[in-house]
């Protein structure tokens, strides 16, 4: 009688992955919006302090990347996972207790460092080591059910604030990190070669991402259309490269206009006169439909390109901003939200897929912690802007508008990026 072959082990470093995603890392970038209007409300602060606070935890996660990225390079992934649920913990439990703008800011500081650490590039780049040819669908199910802790982080917040009050919200939410916490310490090994065995759970090493092994050079390392492991590490002809400014540009682009936008739909909704707790529920369906984007866009960068779906992601936020600018009818904006959360969760998916594209896979940790630095950037001046731009008109709409510029720049740059690429190639 035959015995059943177990399941590849690395389908249960994606579940802990997608597990430090749905409370941790969510519990970091979702839960501190829905308690501006509280913030507001009991401190008398502007809404563009409020809004600097998450834009300084934003902008901290993108600075710290690059460093992320070359530890994780050298001693893998397992170690910065444990220290940003630890970093996040404590962060939460301690902004319970502040009275004070400076206390507020510095506590952000604090959060940012720990949500750097099981922010989306750790946990993309502790999956796609797990997986080469089923990489996309792999990190697509890990976004979504990311997604799915996104969207249901903001009604736990809401509930909790009601029932409990907000210091007392920040004190409870940490809880949920336990589970995670567990997964990482008991489950979590960096790579396949770590238990010996390879990507995908394939016998022998063909089914190895190649470019990872000197023996056996990946035909992407050869192709006009990669960068060789040289450039793909901090060796200056990446930064010569015309089309890392291009992707760099762009994810700059990206995180602006949508962080401008979601990071103030809370507030932005509670003026248009929803309840907190409508708003808060129209928050999270926002993040539910970035849950169907997020898993879609795996399977389809595998079949077309990330290129491709990428577009379809800008195309997404662009028609939604034109949605937001042009009318306040309240069934039109619940409709741009989900068309907003589905460009928004595809590009969650599409970002690293677009570095493994067009850069091949050695040394990406480094040159993806890169990217996601001017992603973070523009994710901390778009909501800082957007609230000084409220501060000043009383209103979103000239913020709307810019971000809808911005998105509209940003799919120029990537249909020039798809041409380059095909030149090279050609």
């Amino acid at each position: 009688m035959g015995t059943r072959a177990k399941p590849f082990y690395g389908w249960w470093v994606l579940l802990s992955a997608s597990t430090v995603l749905m409370t941790a890392f969510s519990m970091s970038a979702y839960a501190l919006p829905v308690f501006y209007p509280e913030l507001v409300r009991v401190f008398g602060w502007p809404r563009a302090s409020v809004a600097l606070g998450g834009s300084f935890k934003t902008l901290l996660i993108g600075l710290v990347a690059p460093l992320n990225g070359w530890i994780i390079d050298r001693k893998g992934v397992r170690t910065i996972l444990l220290a940003g649920l630890v970093t996040v913990g404590t962060a939460y439990a301690l902004l319970s207790g502040i009275h004070s703008l400076w206390a507020y800011f510095l506590i952000c500081f604090l959060l940012g460092t720990g949500g750097s650490w099981i922010h989306h590039l750790p946990n993309q780049l502790l999956v796609a080591s797990w997986f080469a040819k089923k990489r996309g669908m792999a990190i697509g199910i890990m976004q979504m059910l990311g997604g799915i802790g996104d969207s249901l982080i903001p009604l736990l917040t809401a509930f909790l604030i009601k029932n409990f009050g907000w210091r007392e919200a920040l004190i409870g939410l940490p809880v949920i990190l336990i589970a995670p916490l567990l997964a990482v310490m008991f489950v979590v090994r960096n790579k396949p070669q770590d238990m010996g065995l390879y990507p995908d759970g394939l016998p022998g090493p063909s089914s190895e991402p190649a470019a990872a092994t000197p023996q056996a050079p990946s035909r992407q390392a050869h192709s006009k259309t990669h960068l060789t492991s040289a450039d793909a590490g901090w060796d200056t002809a990446m930064f010569k490269t015309t089309r890392f400014w291009m992707i760099s540009l762009l994810f700059l682009l990206i995180g602006w206009s949508t962080f401008s936008v979601w990071q103030h739909f809370v507030l932005f909704l509670r003026d248009q006169g929803f309840s907190p707790g409508v708003a808060a529920s129209m928050f999270s369906l926002f993040l539910a439909s970035s849950t169907v984007s997020r898993f879609i866009c795996g399977p389809l960068s595998d079949k077309t390109s990330a290129d491709f779906a990428m577009l379809l992601n800008l195309v997404c936020i662009a028609l939604s901003l034109m949605v937001l600018v042009a009318t306040r009818n309240h069934a039109a904006i619940y409709l741009a939200m989900v068309v907003f959360g589905l460009g928004y969760g595809g590009g969650i998916t599409c970002r690293p897929l677009l570095v493994f594209a067009h850069f091949g896979d050695t040394g990406v940790g480094k040159l993806y912690g890169v990217t996601t630095a001017l992603f973070t950037t523009g994710a901390f001046f778009g909501p800082a802007v957007a609230g000084r731009i409220f501060d000043k008109t009383g209103n979103y709409h000239l913020s709307f508008i810019l971000a809808l510029i911005l998105a509209g720049v940003s799919i120029v740059i990537l249909i020039l990026l798809g041409h380059s690429k095909s030149n090279q190639a050609s």
